[in-house]
């Protein structure tokens, strides 16, 4: 599956192989206590995700992250249910909103509670992009481009962009070699068994 992920670790001389496991040892039991924090404080976090302490601090039974994931953004407002599915990316400054209050009654500004937020897999959230109550599903594959304001649910493999964010294009990324969390060293396990392989 991976396998060109495999080929790049096999290639290394076993010198650069012991580096490469060292660091992702130290980031591993790193993650590992932050993971364990966000689960002690009632969050689902799976397998190689990598979170913010922040986010772990701020993390409630609302808060569902499958594995390998990244989410460097620690502004998820967790009033409602957000599932992140395996293999996203949610990079810094990223607001995620849930809640929001009516304003069409001049007397009273109750909150409303929007439904569920679900991030299907393999969904990159650039920099600064920020999601509003009304969105309830980021479709697989979907980018939104970084400081873009999305305000409806996407399609699958679709592009979004703009203030509001609007469909630009399709993409057709192959994911089959894409290992997320070794993007920022999370991927002690994939690392060793690739180099078990040989």
């Amino acid at each position: 599956m991976k396998e060109l992920y495999n080929k790049k670790i096999n290639e290394r001389s076993i010198f650069k192989y012991f580096l490469g496991l060292l660091s992702r040892i130290r980031l591993y039991l790193k993650y590992g206590l932050i993971r364990m924090y966000a689960r002690i404080r009632g969050a689902y976090i799976g397998r190689n995700s990598i979170i913010t302490w922040k986010l772990a601090c701020r993390a409630n039974k609302n808060l569902v992250i499958g594995n390998d994931c990244i989410v460097e953004s620690w502004n998820i407002d967790l009033r409602s249910k957000v599932e992140i599915c395996d293999n996203v990316i949610i990079n810094r400054d990223v607001v995620i909103i849930r809640v929001s209050h009516y304003i069409d009654n001049d007397k009273s500004f109750t909150t409303r509670f929007y439904p569920d937020l679900k991030i299907e897999m393999y969904c990159w959230l650039c920099t600064g992009c920020i999601i509003l109550p009304s969105v309830n599903t980021i479709a697989e594959g979907s980018v939104v481009g970084a400081y873009s304001v999305l305000t409806k649910s996407t399609i699958p493999m679709g592009v979004y962009a703009g203030n509001p964010a609007i469909l630009k294009r399709l993409h057709n990324t192959n994911f089959e070699d894409l290992v997320v969390s070794s993007l920022m060293g999370g991927d002690l396990f994939y690392y060793v068994k690739a180099k078990n392989l040989n």
